[in-house]
């Protein structure tokens, strides 16, 4: 049995998609791709025309393609998963984005804290960190690295712990996967394999989270079924 460290690995356990990433959040997150374009919308207001940009789950591409198509900010993707940083590095090559972005193969905290963003980024990335102290690292990191008053967009799989609320909410994801397109046998896999151990937190802790890494003003942006999105101001 694949222990807990390689179950959230991409590069190790094959039954998470990489060749197909795109393909699949696409079906699996609803509303994927609006999530970009509101924080793309949100960017355009607070940021300058040059501006520096923290990707943290770069892999794939997706947030680092359409930021970087709809403005000309320097951007750093950083990644623990070589194989979904080879995606995103094809990707950028393809749209001629590669001179403005920068690629770390790791976590946040390979990336020199020397360096100060206007803003970061984290989609879909934490909640495959456990809440023993992982996560309020995870997000006093990247505060570590923005400059003062800069925001930062998460957006997590997230629900409350009481069994029949998220069993009527998880049935209706299942639902729209399928109706979208993912085989009946990858989701009931994914549901045995990887969501009895994946671990997520409810809305109020990750709020929590935020306001203990240092963030505030705190606004709720997007949601759609498990999947919830905030900006929080580094104070």
């Amino acid at each position: 049995m694949m222990d807990r460290e390689n179950l959230f690995d991409f590069d190790k356990n094959k039954s998470l998609p990489v060749n197909d990433y795109d393909i699949k959040a696409r079906q699996l997150v609803p509303g994927y791709e609006a999530i970009f374009n509101i924080v793309l919308a949100f960017l355009r207001q607070r940021l300058p025309e040059q501006a520096n940009l923290l990707i943290v789950g770069a892999g794939g591409g997706t947030e680092l393609s359409v930021f970087g198509r709809s403005s000309q900010w320097q951007m750093t993707g950083v990644d623990p998963s070589a194989e979904m940083l080879s995606a995103a590095s094809s990707k950028l090559e393809a749209l001629d984005l590669s001179e403005r972005v920068r690629l770390i193969q790791g976590t946040v905290d390979d990336v020199p804290s020397a360096t100060s963003f206007n803003a970061a980024t984290s989609i879909l990335v934490m909640h495959f960190l456990p809440d023993d102290g992982s996560k309020l690292s995870f997000l006093k990191s990247i505060h570590k690295r923005l400059e003062s008053r800069s925001p930062l967009f998460l957006v997590d799989f997230c629900s409350e712990r009481n069994p029949e609320q998220f069993n009527r909410i998880f049935s209706a994801w299942k639902s729209h996967a399928i109706h979208a397109g993912v085989p009946v046998e990858f989701i009931e896999e994914q549901s045995e394999k990887i969501l009895p151990h994946l671990p997520f937190v409810t809305e109020k802790r990750t709020t929590e989270l935020l306001n203990e890494a240092g963030f505030a003003e705190i606004v709720q942006f997007y949601k759609a079924l498990t999947y919830v999105g905030w900006m929080a101001i580094k104070s």
